[in-house]
């Protein structure tokens, strides 16, 4: 029987949440993945430009960020990767892959009202193309 109170009991108190970086005011750093990193001079692909103009736009004239840009050799590939370093205001820099700075991205442009949207991977011209196209949409709409 005291088996079944103290299930009662505990089902009664809700867990505490999780603690993520979403909730967290000042995230810790993560770890950055191991590899040959070199700055990033210049953009790989229409995607990674696509992304560097919007955050230089936000930085520049909607949102107080700080946020360059590197590649990353991991250790036994043949390709690099792209990681976005950025500091949003109070924080300390964070390193983002492509995915995760188009999200951040998008939500700082909800917030300020900025019309943006990602570059679909593959992320070439043609997929820039296609997105320019639906943020005129969004703007006429």
């Amino acid at each position: 029987m005291k088996h079944f109170a103290a299930a009662e009991e505990a089902a009664a108190e809700p867990p505490a949440p999780e603690p993520t970086t979403a909730r967290m005011p000042h995230p810790a750093p993560r770890p950055v993945p191991a590899g040959t990193r070199s700055p990033m001079t210049s953009y790989k692909n229409a995607r990674q430009g696509h992304l560097g103009q919007m955050l230089t736009h936000l930085q520049q004239n909607a949102y107080p960020l700080v946020w360059r840009g590197e590649y990353l050799l991991p250790a036994g590939k043949p390709t690099t990767t792209a990681l976005w370093w950025i500091a949003l205001p109070g924080q300390v820099e964070q390193w983002y892959d492509t995915r995760e700075a188009e999200r951040l991205v998008s939500g700082i442009c909800l917030a300020t009202g900025t019309i943006w949207e990602p570059v679909a991977a593959p992320g070439g011209a043609t997929q820039l193309a296609e997105a320019l196209a639906r943020m005129e949409q969004r703007r006429h709409a």
